[in-house]
């Protein structure tokens, strides 16, 4: 028996409910939790086999010796006791990456016939046994993604004795995950992450705070990247984002410039500098250096170079945009008191970059107009 589909169906749970209820005696693993076959072989002979294999398994030296001894025991002739030897493989997607010859072998053993071996085989992937070249199961069974209405009954079912969520909240984290994967398990994790992140228990979970949290779970890593550059940096990375609307390439003097315009009262050269190593460091920006052809005899001094380097972004664009707005988002939800104070970007996302000029009409105004917006900070 195969067992497939994708994650939080009620694969392994349905198998366990099965076995419970017809009183099947089965050795149940899972394939993760061995690092070879010779290893996962010794435990399936000490499972199943007889008492009297001990010592042999001790003494097995390879796979080929103990597939042998797996197979003797398998298809010996029948005793008095007798009795079907069921195993149950979680995840056995991955011990065919790692021992594809000890799975071929109990699928081999399982198709044989009527002897003393059954086998139910459970991962995510429909096609495993033809990918992997395997003997094909006599029996498949496909679990499909949880629909919205399943999605919702779980959830009903679990905040049955709680009041702790209105019911358009569950009904929109039940749409959400149904639409994304039909995961039974992210839906329940979706609904205790918005709950946790209540801040007063006397309110119930809203649409709202189910959409925030969904936010939050699907937040690329570079929104984690970015949330931890000290503010300069953050700045920084704002103005090379403006710069790089228009233009593929720029300068460091026109990011130091662009990042000193952002916020004059705060922005510092020695700070730009230091601001822009991090980015590197990072891997945010990327520093291209130019060189001057071989033939050419004129030389530069060192100070009169500023177009040797140059730099671009090393991340897409289009992420960048979806970064900042989800942790503009995330400081209007957490920050009430600077909603208040009516804080606005200093240089907004635009389809031009700002000119020469208008850096320079910026930095001659005053520097009290100027606040760092919260989800910079």
């Amino acid at each position: 028996l195969y067992v497939c589909g994708g994650p939080g169906t009620g694969k392994t749970l349905h198998v366990e409910r099965a076995r419970i209820n017809t009183g099947i005696k089965a050795w149940s693993t899972r394939g993760t939790i061995y690092s070879n076959g010779l290893e996962m072989c010794r435990a399936l002979l000490y499972a199943i086999g007889s008492k009297a294999i001990g010592r042999q398994v001790d003494e097995l030296s390879s796979l080929k010796d103990g597939l042998d001894l797996l197979e003797k025991q398998v298809l010996k002739p029948k005793r008095r006791n007798w009795q079907l030897k069921f195993i149950i493989i979680d995840e056995i997607d991955a011990l065919v990456s790692t021992c594809t010859d000890l799975v071929a072998k109990l699928f081999a053993l399982a198709n044989f016939g009527p002897h003393g071996l059954a086998m139910c085989g459970i991962a995510n992937a429909i096609d495993l046994p033809q990918i992997a070249g395997l003997p094909s199961p006599q029996y498949t069974v496909v679990f499909e993604p949880y629909s919205f209405q399943a999605l919702r009954s779980i959830l009903e079912a679990r905040c049955e004795n709680d009041d702790f969520f209105e019911p358009s909240a569950l009904e929109f984290c039940a749409r959400r995950i149904a639409a994304q994967s039909g995961d039974a398990r992210r839906a329940l994790d979706l609904a205790l992450k918005a709950l946790r992140n209540v801040s007063n228990l006397n309110n119930k979970v809203s649409v709202r705070d189910i959409r925030n949290a969904f936010n939050d779970a699907n937040a690329s890593p570079l929104l984690a990247i970015i949330q931890a550059l000290p503010t300069h940096a953050r700045l920084a990375l704002r103005a090379a984002t403006n710069l790089a609307v228009q233009h593929s390439t720029f300068s460091k003097r026109q990011l130091l410039s662009a990042y000193i315009a952002s916020c004059p009262s705060a922005a510092r050269d020695d700070a730009g500098h230091d601001a822009l190593t991090l980015l590197e460091a990072s891997g945010l920006i990327r520093i291209n250096t130019t060189h001057l052809p071989k033939h050419s005899k004129k030389r530069r001094a060192p100070s009169s170079k500023p177009n040797a380097e140059t730099l671009t972004l090393a991340v897409d664009l289009n992420n960048l945009h979806v970064a900042f707005q989800a942790l503009q988002q995330e400081s209007s939800r957490t920050s009430s008191p600077l909603k208040e104070q009516n804080i606005t970007i200093p240089i907004p996302l635009s389809s031009s970059a700002p000119s020469a000029s208008s850096m320079k009409a910026t930095t001659s105004i005053k520097s009290s107009a100027f606040e760092i917006p919260a989800y910079l900070r």
